[in-house]
């Protein structure tokens, strides 16, 4: 467990903030008592005037980026909710914090923005390899995303390198071949979840070891435990 050492106080923002993390741990916690641990593989979406603490690691690294305008706010959650760090997110926040830096006049914000909506949207899979052996592995999990087929072992069945599948996912997706599963899992987790099925057979269904981690999965990424999502469908 990283030892949250120092970070800020109560405060809020005039406009909306997207919270990410390059290293490192963050903890935000908000007046209601509730926390939301943000990481590498996680990003936080903080709406205009909602008061929150902030504590970090000691080798954190943040990529905050304020909307800086109430018509793009409008267009997102008026709570706190997490966003699956996606390679296109990263890459978005990556541009538009460059673009502050350097105080350039171009502005990145819409397209952070519209990652963040993909993510949200969350129920429909993410886009698959367009090409070769990194397609026919991702439509095999698709069809089966409970298998725990490693990426070498896939690399084997295709008759490719596992370094080939690997860059094939990055290009192609715009993620890793980790957060590309994790992301398949966890949109066919809310189908499921739709459909009433149980939380604890959802989470053997699409490859969770345990309920317990399935839960914890799915709270980082959409901000609410599933048994609230099938409480709302």
């Amino acid at each position: 467990m990283p030892v949250l050492s120092w970070g800020h106080t109560d405060h809020w923002h005039q406009w909306g903030e997207v919270l990410a993390v390059v290293a490192g741990d963050v903890v935000a916690r908000f007046q209601d008592g509730s926390e939301r641990h943000v990481t590498e593989d996680s990003a936080l979406w903080l709406p205009a005037a909602c008061v929150h603490a902030v504590r970090m690691s000691e080798d954190a690294v943040l990529l905050p980026v304020i909307t800086g305008d109430d018509g793009f706010d409008a267009t997102l959650p008026p709570h706190p909710i997490g966003i699956a760090m996606t390679g296109a997110l990263r890459r978005a926040v990556t541009r538009q914090l460059r673009a502050q830096l350097f105080d350039s006049p171009e502005c990145f914000i819409p397209e952070v923005l519209d990652e963040v909506r993909a993510s949200l949207d969350g129920g429909s899979s993410p886009a698959l390899p367009r090409t070769g052996a990194a397609r026919r592995v991702a439509q095999a999990l698709l069809a089966d995303p409970a298998s725990h087929t490693s990426l070498s072992e896939w690399a084997n069945l295709t008759f490719t390198s596992e370094a080939t599948l690997r860059r094939a996912f990055v290009d192609e997706t715009g993620m890793t071949f980790t957060e590309w599963l994790r992301r398949v899992r966890l949109a066919r987790s809310r189908q499921l979840l739709d459909r009433g099925t149980p939380v604890a057979a959802v989470a053997s269904k699409v490859g969770y070891g345990s309920t317990s981690a399935f839960i914890a999965a799915f709270r980082r990424e959409f901000g609410h435990t599933p048994g609230r999502h099938a409480t709302a469908a």
